[in-house]
C-alpha cells in the first residue's frame, strides 16, 4: 500500500484537476457535467462526486471490455483478420466478425 501512494496521490490530484471547469474540454463529459450545474440539471455539490464515480466506475469496466475484446480476437485469428482488413467492424461488436 505505502509503495503505491505516489500513484493513488497522482490519480487523485489528476480527479480533482476535474473540480475546476475551466481547466475541461468543452463538449467534454466533464464539462457536460459543470454545464448541467449551470443550468440547474443537478445541484452544484453533486458534481464532483459524480465526475469521481464516473472516473473510478469507468476504470475497470474499460480495462474489463479491452481485455475480453483482445481475447476475442485471439482465441479466432480471421476475427483480427477481417478487422485490420475492414477497421470499421470495430464499431459493429462481436455481430459483424466471423
Amino acid at each position: 500500500m505505502q509503495a503505491r501512494m505516489p500513484t493513488f496521490q497522482s490519480y487523485f490530484e489528476y480527479m480533482m484537476s476535474f473540480s475546476d471547469p475551466s481547466k475541461l474540454a468543452p463538449g467534454s463529459w466533464g464539462a457536460a457535467i459543470w454545464d448541467a450545474v449551470d443550468d440547474g440539471r443537478i445541484g452544484p455539490g453533486s458534481a464532483f462526486p459524480l465526475l469521481t464515480a464516473y472516473l473510478v466506475a469507468a476504470l475497470d469496466t474499460t480495462v474489463y471490455a479491452l481485455g475480453s475484446y483482445v481475447q476475442f480476437l485471439a482465441e479466432a485469428p480471421q476475427r483480427w483478420s477481417a478487422l485490420k482488413a475492414d477497421p470499421g467492424l470495430i464499431g459493429s461488436g462481436f455481430t459483424a466478425l466471423p
